[in-house]
């Protein structure tokens, strides 16, 4: 009996010695008390062959023992649950951290898809609301708040102030007017920072909202300057982590926005004369023949001026190309100042220009064209020799039906011919007369 509890012992020490080879901590206490209950044990045994005097340390030393062996044995398994809490709750952080960062990755990519896509393409007025827009509602969906907006100035020439939900737009425009010293002085840092400010009542009845702000300037070129507000209640500011965040997401839409304009800029320059700034002759044939296109689709109106200087070789000959330039230039300056924003003005080659004007009855086309060629008869070249200049000017209308843009441009062309042989410097209109189209014409002209 006594070899079998001996043995039984033996057994537990090499689990216990096992179990602290693993690092276990309980491992080692363990190991010394049943080193503690065999020592008791072989005490007892001596007690019982009378080798050894009998005390209750030597009787009962075993019973000590082993409750000691049980309060560890609790103690050991109270801490193993303990850890396995601490394990499950790590567990549970690391997996909530990567779901954060995966919805976080989740919007970055949908954000620069939409940039790339959504911007690329756009007019070049569009390009930075579109990004900043864009940027508003991912950062709506990340972190929480009241309410957000950009707000940038001399930002690729512009002012712009956008807010979500758009309802907050006036409150922004207020709280700019109230504090945009103070906003503007924290862009420095280039840092994004959290600006506590109490809500401000005004005499109109209006207020300034209040709260915690994330103050996170925009990277942008100087003397410009831009920040992206995110507002909170008063109490809430924002973590560390969410201010980096917003600055990320920031640059990210600003980067878009600079690639962007720059593509814009660059196809912009492709598309213009270099010396008039009119488009060139490939994009205005392009820009006309779409034009042509869609109204010809909605049954609109469409008049088209060709324009040419006049004795335009004689300017050259007489006072030199650089005083023809700016003839060219003038005339294109005076133009440009009488045309609406969705006319079309372009260089068509050498003193010629062409000037298209969608949604425009012939009569009102006359007018127009009357008023260039005067306010153009009025310039003068400043120089040596003051040099004045005139232009003649043949008109054409859409005829229903018509959706070809080269028949339009060669009775504008053949109008402008009758103009010079009638003594130049007047306005000529082209006939409808031999396209079989004279009773349907009416309704456009």
């Amino acid at each position: 009996m006594v070899g079998s509890w001996i043995a039984a012992l033996l057994a537990c020490m090499a689990c216990s010695l096992q179990a602290w080879g693993d690092g276990e901590a309980s491992g080692r206490p363990m190991l010394v008390v049943w080193g503690v209950v065999l020592g008791f044990t072989l005490t007892r045994v001596l007690v019982d062959q009378g080798w050894i005097e009998g005390n209750p340390l030597t009787v009962y030393g075993i019973q000590y023992a082993l409750a000691g062996a049980v309060f560890l044995f609790g103690l050991a398994q109270a801490d193993r649950m303990m850890e396995f809490r601490r394990l499950r709750d790590r567990a549970r952080q690391d997996k909530a951290r990567v779901d954060a960062d995966l919805v976080v990755e989740q919007v970055r990519r949908r954000l620069i898809e939409e940039l790339h896509v959504g911007i690329r393409g756009a007019d070049a007025k569009d390009v930075e609301w579109l990004a900043f827009r864009r940027l508003l509602e991912a950062v709506r969906s990340l972190v929480p708040q009241q309410g957000s907006s950009v707000i940038a100035f001399g930002y690729h020439g512009l002012d712009l102030l956008l807010a979500e939900p758009l309802g907050l737009k006036k409150e922004y425009t207020r709280l700019l007017a109230r504090r945009g010293t103070t906003i503007k002085g924290l862009c420095r840092s280039r840092k994004p920072v959290n600006l506590p400010l109490e809500e401000i009542a005004l005499p109109d009845g209006g207020v300034v909202p209040g709260g915690v702000f994330a103050v996170v300037p925009l990277q942008v070129a100087k003397p410009g300057w831009g920040v992206l507000l995110v507002r909170r209640e008063e109490g809430s500011a924002f973590e560390p982590f969410e201010l980096q965040l917003l600055g990320e997401f920031a640059q990210v839409a600003v980067n878009a926005a600079d690639e962007a304009a720059a593509a814009v800029d660059l196809r912009r320059r492709a598309e213009l004369d270099p010396l008039t700034g009119a488009l060139n002759r490939r994009a205005m044939e392009g820009r006309l023949q779409a034009s042509v296109e869609r109204t010809h689709a909605e049954r609109r109106p469409l008049a088209l001026l060709f324009v040419d200087l006049d004795h335009f070789k004689q300017v050259n000959d007489h006072h030199g190309h650089g005083v023809g330039d700016d003839c060219l230039r003038l005339a294109s300056d005076c133009i440009r100042r009488h045309l609406g924003k969705d006319d079309l003005f372009g260089r068509y080659g050498g003193e010629e220009f062409i000037i298209v004007l969608p949604d425009m009855r012939q009569d009102a086309a006359r007018e127009l064209a009357d008023r260039i060629r005067e306010a153009i008869a009025g310039l003068c070249v400043v120089g040596e020799a003051n040099v004045t200049f005139t232009v003649s000017i043949g008109l054409a209308s859409r005829l229903p039906g018509e959706k070809s843009p080269r028949s339009i441009i060669e009775r504008a062309d053949k109008a402008l011919y009758q103009a010079k042989r009638g003594g130049r410097n007047r306005v000529q209109v082209a006939s409808s007369h031999g396209f079989g189209l004279e009773g349907a014409a009416a309704e456009f002209l």
